[in-house]
Order: C-alpha cells, then sequence, then structure tokens
C-alpha cells in the first residue's frame, strides 16, 4: 500500500506548474507571428464591387437594398439577352436529347467515354450553329 503524498504516480492536484493549461493564459498560443493571421488588412480581393449605395450613417448600406439591387441587374439581363438565353436553352436541350437517344437506340454497345465525346462536340455544334444562324440572317 502506497502512503507516500510524494508519489510520482498519484493524480494530480492540479497545482502542479508543468500540467496542461486550463485555457485561461492569454499568451498560451499566441507566439507574436500574425503572418498566418485572417485579416491581412488588404481589401483588394474582397467581395464589395463598391457599387452599393452608400449609407449616410457610415455603413455600407443595408442587405436589401444590395439584394433589390442585384435582383434589378439580373431582371434587366434577363430583358436584355431573353431571346438568346432561350436559344441557348433550346440548343442544349435538343443537343442533350439528341445524343441521349443516339446512346440509347443506336450505339448500344459503344463505351461510355464515346458518350462524353457527343456531349464535348456539342460545344463546337453549339458555335457552328449560332455562326451559320448569323450568316442566314444577314442574306
Amino acid at each position: 500500500m502506497i502512503t507516500s503524498s510524494d508519489d510520482s504516480n498519484a493524480l494530480d492536484d492540479g497545482n502542479d506548474p508543468d500540467a496542461l493549461d486550463d485555457g485561461n493564459d492569454p499568451d498560451a498560443l499566441d507566439d507574436g507571428d500574425d503572418s498566418n493571421a485572417l485579416d491581412d488588412g488588404d481589401d483588394s480581393n474582397a467581395l464589395d464591387d463598391g457599387d452599393a449605395p452608400d449609407d449616410p450613417n457610415g455603413g455600407s448600406g443595408s442587405d436589401r437594398s444590395s439584394d433589390a439591387s442585384v435582383a434589378e441587374r439580373v431582371r434587366s439581363y434577363v430583358r436584355e439577352n431573353d431571346a438568346g438565353m432561350v436559344l441557348d436553352l433550346l440548343f442544349a436541350l435538343g443537343w442533350v436529347g439528341l445524343v441521349s437517344l443516339l446512346f440509347e437506340f443506336v450505339f448500344i454497345g459503344a463505351p461510355t467515354w464515346v458518350f462524353y465525346m457527343f456531349m464535348l462536340a456539342g460545344i463546337p455544334a453549339y458555335f457552328g450553329f449560332l455562326v451559320s444562324l448569323s450568316i442566314a440572317r444577314s442574306q
């Protein structure tokens, strides 16, 4: 039986200066080097594009006004480009549908990479379609 209070295997009573830190030491994890800190003070890559209206109280505007301006910009973009966006969507749906039907019924035993190549071929096919459409409209 161990009766000595100076036993090195005894449980820690909390007075050991080499014991683990309880989190109350403000300098425990701070080595003074802030090179990996999150805020480096350089806002050149900040998300704010500077278009938000200025708040007369010193803020950068409310979130609602910026949401409204984003929504208005999206609406105006869609208004200006609605015919082109519909044409893009129709071509994409038509191309994917055509390639899917070809590989379901015609090229049944073809490898998967050929299917993906046909899908990628839709990119130059799209631009070829737009060029031929612009030539047809100019004549």
